[in-house]
């Protein structure tokens, strides 16, 4: 259909593809930048119609592009979850189809997909600028629905309607061209009238309608968020957190007895700290309570041999290992990088970038608390590193031989450790717990069974709390929360005991996977757990929340949880083994492959070639002579591949279609019928096998006749041949005989 005859069918149509968008683009967590795939797709619309018309290559390379992305469908389904991931297949599909020859069918598939849009907008808490986008949207739909109508019942007219002359001296006549002005002029006032009467209906009902699940009535909304870290902790109730499994890290441990940590205690993957409690949430906290044996925090930020960067090399932050403990490697492949610090096992003593370092520079984070930055994470997608570190913890009777914590005088960073807001009634109840506990770990050790034991409930809904303090709420009278809740109860509740403790944010866990030996940790393992500050021994992991179980136990949870790691390790195959290689990487490799080509025609000695790139790898002549070979084994076969599917794939100018195929096989089971009761067709045309069957001596010749004229009309006509038709004709080939069983003459 040629949409050109009826430009209002492409504006309106544009029109109600971009609200669509428009509606996504007000979900928070897509926001505008959904708005430019589709301008560029209406922007390149009528060049890419042409190319399609004109190029049968332009269809292969689209069809290409289609493959490629149905092939990764089930890892957006994974990673995006069910909604998004259809959101952005019917976004793909409706993009693609802009870019092609369209028919009234792919109009309409234009404008449904553009409803799918809105409506998965409206069920994701968009702002409230989607009122006035579906009044957009409603304009919209109805010139597009009154101008595709038009367009289809005009394309049908010019291919059913036989041609008419007309005279120049008739072209004046008002008849010839009366109704086409007034139908064109009739169109705008009948959709501007459609637009206002259905507007009118939609805010009437809107305005009659109750709505109480959207809090008319005062009824509150629970809020949904997903498992992962933030830059802040911030508690909150009456939500529910969902589970989000998408792999953000995969490491390995080379040095360990088959790859595998020795105890579960080790994988806390620490990413930074929290020490100031303000209110319903934690803030970063300055201070100068640093593990013993580990240098002052001003020594570790300042100073330059904990800094190294070399141009075109790595980096890497490093401090001084303590004596006595044992450095624990890890090699850690990251997906997106956290703004906040990159994981790595406690207490980290360095991290090494093992990729081209350009545009990332690691930095210790605040005050010494071993946090490890990457300076502009937010452009970086994914990062390779080694990290070193000390996970040992100290045994029972080591921390219950610390002496009590005592405040250094005029020391306020360190009494921050010891700030708490709890009501009389929690502190209380932490006297309870504690009271026959005589040093700091015994009363940790209380705390952290009592919080994990039966009185509490780990849960990922949280009911709401009212308008006081929440986690006293949660102390004394929920007793159900998550990670956040319990960490932040015993932390305070500790402190209120004159036991300095902070929070860590990080992963804690990591599934195990004998075929490779690595572990990987998913979104889901986000926790965040309490370090209670021991004079002698530094900060010590405790973690009161209850183990919650995510195992997943229907088989399509389980298909989900490995195809989202192995799209992990995928993504770890291309940009360490593709793309992990800065330019002078690629041009040294390249540079050394041409010498070892050169070197095996001349017969160079490696030395030689050694003296001209310095620490270069050198080749054999065999190995030169082989890879030239496979070269231009490869450049021939992709050459002779490329011209073979082209061939293919471009339609022949004079290529028939299934219906003159069909048509063409009935007519040759006539000419074999006739010479099959005496009549030679050969050298005859379609007409002249015809006045053969009016000849008297045939008896029921209709069909056969029937058969000629379609032939013609179809073979050489491009008329269609409907699936009756192709039907009767063959039942007329069946009736086909001469009068009286005798033999025909030609």
């Amino acid at each position: 259909m040629d949409s050109n005859k009826l430009p209002m069918l492409r504006w309106s149509t544009a029109a109600l593809v971009l609200c669509g968008y428009w509606a996504l683009s007000a979900v928070p967590q897509i926001g505008p930048i959904v708005l430019l795939p589709p301008i560029l797709a209406l922007a390149c619309a009528r060049p890419a119609e042409y190319l399609h018309a004109r190029y049968s290559s332009y269809g292969v390379v689209t069809r290409g592009v289609t493959i490629a992305y149905l092939c990764f469908l089930p890892l957006t389904v994974i990673s995006l979850q069910v909604l998004n991931a259809v959101t952005v297949l019917v976004c793909y599909i409706q993009l693609y189809t802009l870019l092609h020859q369209k028919e009234a069918r792919n109009y309409y598939h234009l404008h449904l997909m553009s409803l799918f849009l809105l409506l998965a907008a409206c069920v994701q808490s968009p702002d409230p600028i989607i009122g006035i986008i579906m009044v957009f949207f409603l304009i919209s739909a109805v010139w597009a629905s009154l101008a595709l109508r038009m367009a289809a019942e005009q394309a049908g007219a010019d291919a059913l309607a036989e041609p008419e002359i007309v005279g120049l001296d008739n072209m004046d006549h008002p008849e010839l061209h009366g109704k086409t002005i007034q139908g064109r002029a009739s169109m705008p006032i009948a959709a501007t009238g459609l637009s206002v009467i259905m507007v009118s209906m939609t805010v009437l009902f809107f305005v009659l309608t109750p709505r109480i699940e959207a809090g008319i009535f005062g009824r509150s909304q629970e809020v949904i968020e997903r498992t992962g870290l933030s830059e802040e902790v911030e508690l909150g109730s009456n939500m529910t957190i969902e589970l989000d499994n998408t792999p953000v890290l995969m490491a390995r441990f080379p040095d360990e007895p088959n790859g595998q940590v020795p105890s579960g205690d080790w994988l806390y993957w620490r990413v930074t700290t929290f020490g100031k409690y303000a209110g319903n949430g934690w803030r970063e906290q300055r201070g100068e309570l640093i593990d013993p044996g580990i240098a002052h925090r001003r020594s570790i930020i300042s100073d330059p041999t904990s800094y190294t960067q070399s141009r075109g090399g790595n980096a890497e932050v490093s401090r001084t290992p303590r004596a006595g403990k044992r450095l624990v490697r890890q090699l850690i492949y990251l997906d997106q990088p956290p703004s906040t610090g990159i994981p790595a096992m406690s207490l980290v003593q360095s991290v090494r970038i093992s990729e081209s370092s350009r545009g990332k520079r690691l930095r210790w984070g605040h005050d010494g608390d071993l946090t490890v930055v990457l300076d502009k994470a937010g452009s970086v997608n994914r990062l390779n590193y080694e990290a070193w570190s000390e996970p040992d913890r100290p045994s029972a009777e080591q921390l219950r031989a610390a002496p009590d914590f005592t405040l250094p005088a005029g020391d306020g960073s360190a009494a921050a450790f010891l700030e708490y807001s709890l009501s009389p009634e929690s502190v209380a109840l932490a006297n309870q717990v504690m009271a026959e506990a005589t040093n700091a770990y015994d009363k940790a050790v209380a705390i952290e069974e009592y919080l994990s034991g039966p009185n509490y409930l780990y849960s990922l809904r949280i009911p709401d709390m009212g308008t006081g303090p929440m986690i006293d709420t949660f102390i004394n009278r929920t007793k159900l929360g998550h990670c956040e809740l319990f960490a932040t109860a015993m932390a305070l509740m500790l402190r209120s005991q004159g036991v300095p403790t902070r929070v860590v944010s990080g992963y804690r866990g990591g599934e195990w996977q004998s075929s490779d030996e690595t572990y990987t940790v998913r979104a889901s393992m986000a926790h965040l757990w309490v370090e209670v500050w021991f004079p002698e021994n530094g900060w010590v992991i405790f973690d009161p929340s209850p183990q919650s179980d995510n195992f997943q136990s229907t088989q399509m949870q389980r298909l989900a949880l490995f195809l989202s790691r192995v799209g992990l390790k995928a993504k770890m195959f291309w940009f360490q083994e593709i793309v992990g290689f800065d330019r002078a990487s690629h041009l040294q490799r390249l540079r050394e492959m041409s010498l070892g080509v050169v070197r095996s025609f001349t017969g160079e000695e490696a030395e030689e070639v050694a003296g001209v790139v310095a620490g270069g790898s050198t080749n054999s002549r065999q190995t030169g002579m082989s890879n030239l070979f496979l070269l231009m084994v490869s450049v021939g076969l992709s050459i002779w591949l490329l011209i073979r599917f082209r061939n293919r794939a471009a339609p022949s100018e004079f290529e028939l279609t299934p219906d003159q195929l069909k048509v063409i096989e009935l007519y040759l089971t006539l000419r074999r019928l006739l010479r099959k009761h005496g009549v030679d067709c050969r050298g005859k045309t379609a007409e002249e096998i015809e006045a053969t069957l009016a000849s008297p001596v045939w008896g029921a010749p209709e069909g056969a006749m029937k058969l000629l004229a379609c032939y013609n009309t179809v073979r050489f006509g491009g008329a269609p041949l409907p699936p009756e038709e192709l039907a009767e004709l063959k039942r007329g080939l069946r009736t086909l005989k001469p009068l009286d069983n005798q033999t025909a003459k030609p």
